[in-house]
């Protein structure tokens, strides 16, 4: 059986809701003063082979498993045990006789937290109610506080209602990410590991962990205690120089071999900006250094024309090629470029044959491993190896910038692993002739497109249409919904897109748009602030629209009196409930706005009247 699960711990009320995965059906149990649950849920569990949630491997199936090993508890007890468990990592001593209960129990813990990476999770704050807003389900805060006793029957329903509406969103959450999950189910079966609750980057870990211990595994103990080993060596971080591990790159210009030269001497790392002059007299501003190399492209638009064409050209697989071809990795772990070789020549073999789990698991290791490589506390951790990859993909790119300006082609945009171009007709040919030269100069593949426009709001905010009716964005242009994404007033990129891709005007898109939740931002207030709209408080997390007929959103710190404007562009309506139909109070005007801005920005300077 499989089955969504959520828990609510208070003073003295204990409430667990379940939901069939394929049936739908609930179950719902409560322990406290008048009633105790525990033989029910002791027999409930012992059906369930997946227990599946949000964040349960660190919290719900530890309080769990603890649960149905006693042979009572009292809802107060819960409570306890659960304030330790939240807050384990400052009271490791207290937690640390309950860390059992978080693998040893009869289900498999398949947790969708565990979906997106450590840093991820916490850079975006990743929560329940995070998903319920960027899949347009309803928003609702926990009604009673956990400290609150002696409910009465419909606040204990409240809750009851609360727990049940979290798992409607974790399983509405598990079948949008039915793929990841069947990936994962495929690679346990696939190559014997357990990583139904697993990262990328873990999987790309303990896959090619487990191929290294296999190769280098001497008989004279368990394989187990050395694939532990392994995995748990530690890692002090080292100074080291750069040019001890780039390659001998020859530039030929005086300018370019100085930057070579600024890079090979520094230390863990390298950080400069600098300004070029083109051929024509024009400049560019380029950034190179540990976060990447990138363009300084501010309002620009650059089209295909009768005179010009627009062309990108990005290195195929470039951190999996240089890792190769390079040797990055530290010497010790020289087995595991073998490895890696031999992963990506599988994954080419997987993909014309028409294997899908192997394919994808296979570009998954290679496209998570470099990462790895920059973690202390992973057993690939090789810092100076992948700091000497990161900035070699970055002279190679500018090596295709100085060959580039030697035949005065123009490039117009870098970043990462890839350029943009405007190539006269006079300029094709030399192009792709460089191209090639780097190409056998680094051992690495190119792969085009010609563009019919791309406009840069900056290197990481763009939309490009090519020729083959291709829409590539990034950052404020994008106008599609994304999971872990921020997706607040999609309504207003989406129109600049119908604009730029369609022609079609700006008000038209608009005013005709019938997804209200696209019309919608949301706001999240930590608990210093009290939230009102409308003079009525609020939860400190909600979702609103601009609109007509609405109110302004203020928070006001607990410890002052002055309240602060939320979002000062205009009133709004919450919208914390899914609406029976769109509302009769948007205010378009606001989007047309904020969308016509944006097209204003590639406009040609105008003359402004005084």
């Amino acid at each position: 059986m499989r089955v969504i699960t959520d828990i609510e711990t208070l003073a003295d009320t204990f409430t667990v809701s379940f939901l069939d995965y394929d049936s739908d059906k609930t179950q719902v149990l409560v322990i406290n003063k008048d009633i105790n649950q525990l033989q029910e849920l002791k027999q409930f569990l012992s059906h369930v082979k997946y227990l599946i949630t949000l964040n349960g491997i660190h919290f719900d199936s530890i309080v769990l498993d603890w649960m149905i090993k006693q042979p009572q508890v009292t809802a107060e007890r819960i409570y306890e045990v659960a304030q330790i468990v939240i807050n384990q990592d400052r009271f490791y001593d207290l937690y640390k006789p309950y860390s059992k209960h978080k693998w040893n129990h009869s289900w498999i813990d398949l947790d969708l937290f565990c979906y997106w990476s450590k840093g991820l999770r916490q850079s975006k704050k990743l929560s329940l109610k995070y998903f319920a807003v960027n899949m347009d389900m309803d928003i609702q805060e926990m009604p009673i506080h956990h400290t609150r006793k002696n409910l009465t029957p419909e606040e204990l329903q409240q809750v009851l209602d609360y727990n049940m509406l979290d798992c409607r969103v974790t399983k509405e959450l598990a079948f949008r990410l039915k793929e990841q999950i069947n990936l994962r189910l495929g690679i346990e079966q696939q190559y014997n590991l357990k990583v139904i609750s697993a990262d990328a980057p873990k999987i790309a870990s303990e896959l090619l962990l487990d191929s290294y211990c296999r190769k280098t595994f001497q008989h004279d103990r368990e394989f187990w205690e050395y694939k532990k080993e392994v995995r748990n060596t530690q890692f002090e971080a080292i100074n080291f120089r750069n040019g001890d591990y780039l390659p001998d790159i020859q530039f030929k210009t005086p300018f370019f071999q100085k930057i070579y030269q600024e890079i090979c001497d520094a230390n863990n790392g390298f950080s400069k900006e600098f300004v070029f002059k083109h051929f024509d007299s024009t400049h560019i501003k380029i950034t190179i250094g540990s976060g990447g190399i990138h363009t300084t492209n501010k309002n620009e638009s650059y089209e295909t024309t009768k005179d010009q064409e627009i062309w990108t050209s990005d290195i195929a697989s470039l951190y999996p090629s240089l890792l190769i071809n390079y040797k990055f990795i530290r010497p010790e772990l020289s087995e595991v470029l073998d490895i890696y070789a031999e992963k990506k020549k599988e994954r080419l073999e997987a993909k014309k044959s028409g294997n899908k789990i192997v394919n994808e698991t296979l570009k998954l290791v290679l496209n998570a491993t470099t990462g790895l490589m920059d973690s202390q506390y992973t057993w690939l951790y090789s810092p100076a190896q992948i700091m000497a990859l990161r900035l070699t993909g970055q002279l190679i790119l500018l090596r295709l910038f100085e060959e580039c300006e030697s035949k005065h082609i123009k490039i117009v945009s870098l970043n990462t692993d890839g350029i943009e171009s405007i190539l006269l007709e006079k300029d094709k040919e030399n192009y792709f002739n460089i191209i090639r030269l780097i190409e056998k100069e680094f051992d690495l593949e190119f792969e085009h497109e010609q563009y019919k426009f791309i406009k840069y709001q900056s290197v990481n905010d763009y939309i490009a249409l090519t020729i083959k009716d291709k829409i590539k964005v990034k950052g404020q242009f994008i106008y599609e919904k994304v999971l872990d994404g921020s997706n607040e007033f999609l309504i207003i990129p989406l129109a600049v897109k119908e604009f730029f891709v369609n022609k079609i005007p700006i008000e038209k898109t608009i005013r005709n748009h019938t997804n209200i939740f696209n019309f919608c931002a949301a706001k999240k207030i930590n608990r210093d602030y009290s939230i009102t709209w409308n003079g009525q408080p609020q939860q400190q997390l909600n979702r609103f629209y601009a609109s007509k007929k609405g109110a302004y959103l203020y928070k006001k710190k607990n410890t002052k009196n002055t309240q602060e404007n939320i979002f000062k562009d205009s009133p709004v309506q919450l919208l914390n409930q899914v609406p029976d139909k769109f509302p009769t109070d948007v205010a378009f005007e606001f989007y047309i706005r904020k969308a016509n801005e944006m097209i204003k920005l590639f406009e040609p300077d105008q003359l402004k009247l005084f």
